[in-house]
């Protein structure tokens, strides 16, 4: 934790125990009965909230589901889909982001509106004659506005499931004349009628999917696969040269090298070992292969690349010509003086005709840095600390085990080309589920799970032929036991459907002790291409229902709601209506947009503005990065004061009709109380005492 956040727990804790000390009465007064006539502090908290449900009613806050309905209709007619699958998730989309914003801009203003008014017409103290306490007045603004936008949630909600049940309806029928005509005119075109279509006339797209993908970090790799006979040996990965592939390796948590060795000549620098076996298919063969290197660190720094040649061995060497860039530093005392982070090196081979193996390799013991002994990997790293001063023994790093290999990019998903000839397998996508994970995978009563999948199609040749794809299942841990593969599944593009696999690929019958189970997927059609992204291949569980899934949106909506109410009544207890809006409006830019200042310091002073010194005066420029700096500092602190409004995220589930588990909706629950409480207490402590009489 660093120095910032601390503070900032700190100022936080310091307001709710201020609040604490001169408030305890006030908030024991919520839970007692001080006359048998008055009722409990809730009653009166109620009071108020009825109240100021009156008061926005009277501002016509049932205009906001009128407004609403209009302008998501509005938007729902512009929607022109690629395809007709993705119409459901556009609409969803639409309805929930216009309800969001039309919602937060209507609270913001009249949350920020209702106490400086009520204190310009002397309502507050007129309110001396009630026994009425501050923090009863400001819980009660606060329950008031956000009762009124549970209510305003709940009628646009039920508003938006008719609208999308008759869009479903309408959507399965339109599928269903496609598919209808296209059997008509099989007997013509002799075109295979699209299951997809059918499947969509069946079903429809109001779905609330579960299930287990891998992980978004290394879960997913691409290679072309030499598949061994040995059913318990991994498959052995290539990257193809002359392509846009590219193996990616990361060394952690850093590269460390002394501070004395960084100025070094050309020939005593840290270097790279590059061991890449080969493949060559072409003939004739080339007379080099050359490999495009590029190096960065996740601190601020600039990338390194550079061109090197294999040579007969298959080895490269590289030093970086700038060495600070990548490596973090120590003094004498083995002190980090400069801290540089995790280091990613990508390899593309520029040579074609070649494949370049993936050597797996292992992790690094996280204590001593070293790895198994016979361990192979592709790249090494050395730091040359012994040929400077003995007393430093020598050092080799290694990067992190099962490199991920990248596909070529198609509409930001990877794709892996049809089938091709030769001594290896075709391009194939490899998923890596976890042991872990595979626990709480269900066993229907044949002995088999599902196994679904959601891929897109590139079709180059032959665009009227389906498209088929491979797919082979193997449990690393189960031994004697075959791979489960299918060569010819129709891929039904922009849907998902599954494929049964007998449970015996899952591992171990103990779920405890089962091991990662791997996925490989192939296209087996010549001349077509399959694109797939993490979520592609997973592991279905039973649904839940659609109106549930959506409701979990909603509530996440209402809870962005709650706690820009709560800070827009805080701001407005002590100034006008205007400064209440401009406070308040900052505080939620500065909480929304957290995370990108946060990362402006991550790349320094004018680094973050993509502005370097070539062509400039050093002095000057010297002066104003130190400045930029330091106000990257200051706006990253104001910003960590305010919540994170950045985390409520309510169409990042449903938007591709993904069931949101109820543990996000209950940490988003617990961040709104955790981030309201400290709001409502500067309320209580700014409230005057004297405008109650």
């Amino acid at each position: 934790m660093d120095t910032s956040t601390i503070i900032t727990y700190s100022i936080r804790g310091l307001i709710v125990l201020l609040f604490l000390i001169f408030g305890a009465r006030e908030l024991m007064l919520l839970f007692q009965r001080t006359d048998r006539r008055m009722g409990r502090g809730w009653t009166r908290v109620w009071a108020v909230a009825r109240a100021t449900m009156f008061e926005a009613w009277a501002g016509r806050v049932w205009l906001l589901p009128v407004l609403w309905l209009g302008a998501g209709l509005l938007l729902i007619l512009a929607v022109r889909p690629f395809d007709e699958s993705e119409r459901i998730p556009l609409y969803i989309k639409m309805l929930l982001s216009s309800q969001e914003t039309l919602l937060l801009l209507m609270m913001w203003v009249m949350a920020c509106v209702s106490l400086p008014r009520e204190r310009e017409r002397k309502i507050l103290i007129t309110n001396a004659s009630k026994p009425l306490s501050r923090l009863e007045i400001v819980l009660g603004k606060i329950v008031g506005f956000s009762t009124i936008s549970a209510l305003a949630l709940l009628v646009m909600g039920l508003a938006s499931l008719v609208i999308l049940q008759v869009s479903d309806m309408r959507l399965r029928g339109r599928a269903l004349a496609a598919y209808e005509l296209q059997k008509q005119d099989f007997n013509k075109t002799l075109v295979t009628p699209s299951e997809g279509l059918k499947q969509l006339s069946e079903e429809g797209s109001l779905f609330a999917y579960n299930y287990i993908n891998v992980p978004k970090d290394g879960g997913m790799n691409v290679g072309v696969l030499a598949i061994p006979r040995d059913a318990n040996q991994p498959p052995i990965r290539y990257f193809v040269g002359g392509t846009n592939e590219k193996a990616i390796y990361h060394f952690g948590p850093r590269l460390e090298a002394p501070e004395f060795i960084m100025p070094a000549p050309p020939g005593r620098r840290p270097y790279f070992v590059f061991y890449f076996p080969c493949e060559i298919l072409a003939n004739p063969p080339p007379a080099k292969i050359q490999l495009q290197v590029t190096a960065s660190s996740s601190g601020p720094s600039t990338p390194q690349v550079k061109q090197i040649t294999l040579d007969n061995s298959f080895q490269a060497y590289w030093e970086p010509d700038q060495p600070d860039e990548l490596y973090s530093t120590f003094d004498n005392d083995f002190n980090i003086t400069k801290d540089r982070g995790l280091v990613t090196i990508e390899v593309t081979c520029i040579t074609p005709g070649v494949y370049l193996r993936v050597l797996e390799g292992a992790n690094p013991d996280p204590k001593t840095g070293e790895v198994p002994s016979g361990t192979e990997s592709n790249i090494e790293f050395s730091n040359r600390i012994y040929e400077y001063d003995q007393r430093f023994p020598p050092r080799t790093y290694f990067p992190l085990a099962r490199p991920s290999v990248r596909a070529q990019e198609y509409r930001q998903r990877q794709q892996i080309s049809g089938l091709k000839s030769g001594q290896f397998d075709h391009e194939q996508a490899i998923y890596r589920f976890s042991g872990a994970s595979l626990r709480n995978v269900q066993v229907d009563a044949d002995g088999k799970f599902q196994l679904s999948m959601q891929l897109e199609t590139d079709k180059s040749d032959n665009p009227q032929d389906p498209t088929f794809a491979g797919i082979r299942v193997r449990s690393i841990d189960r031994t004697g036991v075959p791979d489960f593969e299918d060569t010819r599944i129709e891929v039904h593009e922009k849907r998902v459907w599954s494929i049964k696999v007998p449970a015996a690929n899952l591992g171990d019958k103990d779920p405890t002790k089962r091991g990662d189970m791997v996925v490989m997927v192939y296209c087996a059609t010549p001349g077509h291409a399959i694109s797939l992204i993490e979520d592609s291949i997973r592991i279905e569980l039973p649904q839940t229902p659609f109106f549930v899934n959506f409701f979990k949106s909603e509530a996440v909506i209402f809870l962005e709601a709650v706690l820009l109410i709560t800070l827009s009544v805080a701001c407005s207890v002590r100034v006008g209506w205007p400064i209440a809006l401009f406070c308040s409006g900052i505080g939620y830019l500065f909480g929304y947009f957290v995370e990108f200042i946060a990362s402006l310091q991550d790349y320094g002073g004018l680094g973050a503005l993509n502005y370097s010194t070539f062509g400039h005066n050093a002095v000057l420029y010297h002066f104003f990065d130190t400045a930029a700096s330091y106000l990257w500092l200051v706006l990253g602190f104001i910003s960590i004061l305010f919540p994170n409004f950045n985390q409520f995220q309510p169409i990042q589930y449903i938007g591709t009709l993904q069931n949101m588990p109820w543990s996000v909706l209950a940490g988003n629950a617990f961040d709104a109380l955790v981030f309201s409480i400290p709001f409502v207490a500067l309320a209580y402590l700014l409230f005057r005492k004297q405008e109650l009489g």
